[in-house]
């Protein structure tokens, strides 16, 4: 069973209460501060999605473009599946290529035009899914597994 609109809508409501959240690295804490994976997680939790007692690396590098690790992907993969992105909803997400690997994340509003993530710079924020900083980059796209949304 895929997630019911009902699902969908509140992600994105949860989501948009994150809007202003400070950027801090390694960090899930509404309205004080998160990263860009540490901001999903939080948000499927607060949705009642993720159990709040999922495991999740804690002291993973910021500086990660010039590795080659797929943590960040495999991570997203233990609760999500990947979808083509023609099957993208509102509350999926939509993973990044920077450098080698995957390290970026956003939850989708409305694909492509309405994304909700955590930047450095600004925080948890809302932007255009192909601007110019993410129109070359390389996308995948995920849905919640079924089993985590039972």
């Amino acid at each position: 069973m895929s997630l019911t609109q009902e699902q969908r809508e509140n992600i994105v409501r949860v989501a948009k209460e994150w809007i202003g959240t400070k950027y801090r690295g390694n960090t899930c804490i509404k309205g004080v501060g998160c990263d860009c994976g540490q901001f999903l997680f939080g948000v499927y939790v607060e949705a009642g999605l993720v159990p709040a007692d999922a495991t999740l690396p804690k002291n993973y590098s910021l500086q990660v473009e010039n590795r080659n690790d797929t943590d960040y992907i495999d991570t997203v993969r233990r609760f999500a599946r990947e979808i083509p992105e023609s099957e993208v909803k509102p509350g999926d997400i939509v993973l990044y290529k920077f450098g080698k690997g995957f390290y970026h994340g956003s939850i989708i509003v409305e694909w492509p035009a309405y994304i909700l993530h955590s930047l450095q710079r600004e925080g948890v924020t809302a932007g255009h899914g192909m601007n110019t900083r993410f129109r070359r980059r390389e996308k995948v796209f995920f849905t919640l597994k079924d089993e985590v949304t039972k």
